[in-house]
């Protein structure tokens, strides 16, 4: 949703009034930023307090990598939809992008099946961000990489 509140203040003038009572045009990028940043840190801290006594949950072989992936994930991620946000001309275009955008992401991706092997190239290259994002940190928290996301290839 944080393409569409941008896209949405851009909309209602409300930019412009930050600009008229002296904020620095970045920083409500800087802010939004921010923003999703501390929204995805909790989301993961309480899913992982879920999840661990439902489906128990495998000790982290590389802790210090899993948080760089997850970190820079987070910030690539988030600094999309802020770039959405600033260049789509309406809230309902932010909206739609958005949507056209994760549900391929979600599904073909990290999100469930099918296996990658099994798609076309065209859905391998849609789907790329996040099944890199999702090799960096399965890789470092069960052991099997190197936190690099080569494995995608």
């Amino acid at each position: 949703m944080l393409p569409v509140r941008a896209a949405s203040y851009r909309e209602r003038s409300v930019l412009r009034r930050f600009a008229a009572a002296g904020f620095p045009r970045w920083s409500f990028a800087i802010a939004e930023l921010v923003v999703g940043l501390v929204t995805t840190a909790v989301t993961c801290g309480l899913l992982l307090i879920v999840a661990a006594p439902v489906y128990g949950l495998p000790t982290v072989y590389d802790g210090w990598r899993v948080e760089a992936a997850l970190s820079l994930s987070a910030v690539g991620f988030v600094s999309l939809g802020v770039l959405r946000g600033s260049l789509l001309p309406s809230a309902r275009s932010a909206q739609a992008v958005g949507l056209l955008m994760f549900f391929p992401s979600f599904l073909l991706g990290a999100g469930g099946p099918p296996p990658r092997h099994g798609l076309g190239i065209a859905a391998r290259r849609r789907t790329a961000a996040a099944d890199v994002a999702d090799q960096c940190v399965r890789g470092p928290w069960l052991g099997l990489g190197s936190a690099t996301g080569r494995s995608w290839q």
